[in-house]
């Protein structure tokens, strides 16, 4: 064997100066673009739907928001404790001065609005409602209460008039009671003797300053438990 014959063939290579430059990489291929709609196409994607059973957070509340406030609507659904169509007993309402101090104001005074009822009751309580014409009257009215009512025994009885501000009560034309004059809730009581049959009675109320108010008249006969005066004793 030769020395040639153990010689193994080698490439030649080109130096760095003169080999070609590389290829190009290949550009992607690119889906082509989807066909867009037009304009006045209707969208036939479903609308996102909330879960039913997932609550919605309110935002957090500031701190210089507003509190929220007690719905009027509610309050205007309760009955006021001066209406009311039916009724034994008459009540005629008026507006009084700031300076007045005495339930005899209301005896002359010119009525505004009326309404009837079988019993004087209304127990302490916050008064804001106003009156038909009147509603932001909360304070300085007056109210006139009279009417007739049935005695079924004679005797004595125990008459307590409870008000605030100043009441004054007259049976068949006698003050019997002096409840008068500007304070918080307070009672006065009187006994008399009553005769069967048929009787006047008159109640002067006013209520002055602020928006807490109560008029309520009580009556007792003889072995019985105090109750409300109505129209039959």
């Amino acid at each position: 064997m030769s020395f040639e014959d153990t010689l193994v063939p080698v490439e030649s290579e080109e130096t760095p100066e003169h080999a070609p430059p590389p290829p190009p990489p290949a550009a992607p291929e690119l889906a082509p673009p989807a066909p867009r709609a037009p304009a006045d196409a209707p969208n036939l994607e479903k609308p996102h739907r909330k879960a039913d059973n997932v609550a919605a957070v309110a935002p957090p509340r500031r701190s210089d928001d507003p509190k929220p406030t007690k719905s009027r609507a509610a309050s205007a659904d309760a009955p006021s404790p001066f209406s009311g169509k039916d009724g034994a007993f008459r009540a005629r309402v008026c507006m009084l001065n700031s300076h007045v101090r005495t339930a005899l104001a209301v005896e002359d005074c010119k009525a505004v609005a009326g309404f009837r009822a079988d019993a004087i009751d209304v127990a302490p309580r916050e008064f804001t409602e106003g009156f038909p014409g009147y509603k932001r009257r909360a304070e300085w009215f007056g109210i006139d209460y009279h009417g007739r009512f049935k005695v079924r025994a004679a005797g004595y009885y125990t008459f307590r008039l409870l008000s605030d501000d100043g009441s004054v009560l007259y049976i068949d034309g006698e003050q019997v009671i002096d409840n008068d004059g500007q304070h918080s809730p307070r009672s006065e009581k009187m006994s008399l003797p009553l005769s069967k049959g048929e009787h006047q009675f008159r109640l002067l109320y006013y209520q002055g300053p602020g928006n807490t108010l109560a008029v309520q008249l009580f009556v007792k006969g003889y072995k019985s438990e105090e109750r409300l005066f109505g129209p039959e004793l």
